[in-house]
């Protein structure tokens, strides 16, 4: 008996390539494959029901910071769209009062977002991976853009915003928990922290997954 005990004490499990970005979870044999390309799987981890990408990419999960300074109409008007519904997510979370408001932008990029709240007399500021991209923001549009990740320290002083928004990054960042804990030093006690992220249960991600099938893998929708 103790022989077996110590056979089986031993044995190896296997394991994700990387640890679940939420409860650092690594054991393969609690994670369901949703899908996968030969770059990597999409798994969901059994543990916390995170779906996430098992591979360690550089660039936070692949997210290219070299891409091509441009004023793109369809961000703008999104971004008009996004300032819409912040205010009034704002106003049904108790904020009455929307004027003057010190709001971060993660991940701004040029700044697009960002204009809206400006032009309102909101204090605005932004932080942005690409540095090119921060730069544009500062120098073409006089913002308030900071580059470098909101997983680590980042420039600004605690509390001292009372908005935080995230539109598409959240899914990006290797270390969520890291950008959790700077938002709660950089946001004032009771304000909001606003985050927009694909589903994998909506619409195109349902789509995504029915092309990715009749393809047998040779594409699918990111």
């Amino acid at each position: 008996m103790n022989e077996i005990i110590g056979q089986a004490s031993s044995l190896h499990l296997p394991s994700t390539k990387r640890p679940c970005p939420a409860c650092g979870n690594t054991s393969r044999d609690q994670c369901d494959q949703v899908y996968s390309v030969p770059e990597f799987e999409v798994l969901r981890c059994g543990v916390c029901e995170l779906t996430f990408i098992d591979h360690p990419i550089n660039d936070n999960l692949g997210f290219d910071v070299n891409y091509g300074i441009t004023v793109d109409s369809i961000v703008t008007s999104k971004a008009t769209k996004d300032f819409r519904n912040l205010k009034e997510e704002l106003k049904k979370a108790g904020l009455a009062n929307l004027s003057g408001l010190r709001l971060l932008d993660v991940g701004c990029g040029i700044g697009s977002f960002l204009l809206g709240p400006q032009q309102e007399g909101w204090e605005v500021a932004g932080l942005e991976l690409s540095a090119a991209a921060a730069a544009y923001a500062r120098d073409k549009r006089n913002l308030n853009v900071q580059a470098g990740s909101i997983e680590q320290s980042t420039p600004f002083p605690s509390q001292s915003f009372d908005v935080i928004t995230m539109f598409g990054v959240i899914e990006h960042l290797a270390s969520p928990g890291g950008a959790a804990m700077e938002c709660a030093r950089l946001l004032r006690p009771g304000r909001v922290l606003v985050l927009q992220t694909p589903t994998d249960d909506g619409a195109m991600r349902r789509v995504d997954r029915f092309l990715f099938r009749r393809a047998e893998g040779e594409f699918a929708f990111m």
